[in-house]
């Protein structure tokens, strides 16, 4: 569901309600997440960290300094886990543009590239250093 803004708090507090809201769906998911729905978890924070960059955007001009911090630690715990999506969303790419597109494919298809996408991915999935990058996430939020 979307957020909104209540008719009777003030836009620093709806603000501050709204990115709260969002944040903590965002942490208590990475949190939660065990390998099987690392990938949906990292997506899910992603959006939403989107989110709340897009609503201190809106009303910068009323967060007077408060904006740069905020927004400066959503956009790192964002970068923190891109790695850990990247690989995953160009396999999803990848496999969107080949079913639009099987009429034309090589004959022998495209199957070397997709399961070396699906190797990247697979290996992202269990990188090492995935709990460190979703703690700094969670930190930053």
């Amino acid at each position: 569901m979307g957020y909104a803004f209540d008719t009777d708090e003030s836009v620093r507090d709806g603000v501050h309600r709204i990115a709260a809201e969002q944040i903590e769906s965002a942490v208590t998911g990475l949190e939660a997440a065990g390998p099987a729905d690392l990938a949906a978890a990292v997506h899910d924070a992603r959006k939403r960290g989107k989110k709340v960059r897009g609503v201190l955007r809106l009303v910068r001009p009323a967060l007077g300094s408060d904006y740069e911090p905020a927004n400066r630690a959503v956009r790192g715990a964002g970068r923190e886990l891109s790695q850990l999506r990247d690989a995953r969303a160009a396999l999803a790419t990848f496999d969107d543009l080949v079913a639009g597109s099987r009429d034309l494919l090589p004959a022998g298809g495209l199957g070397t590239v997709r399961s070396g996408l699906a190797a990247l991915a697979d290996d992202a999935a269990r990188d090492p250093d995935a709990p460190r990058r979703i703690g700094n996430a969670v930190d930053l939020l």
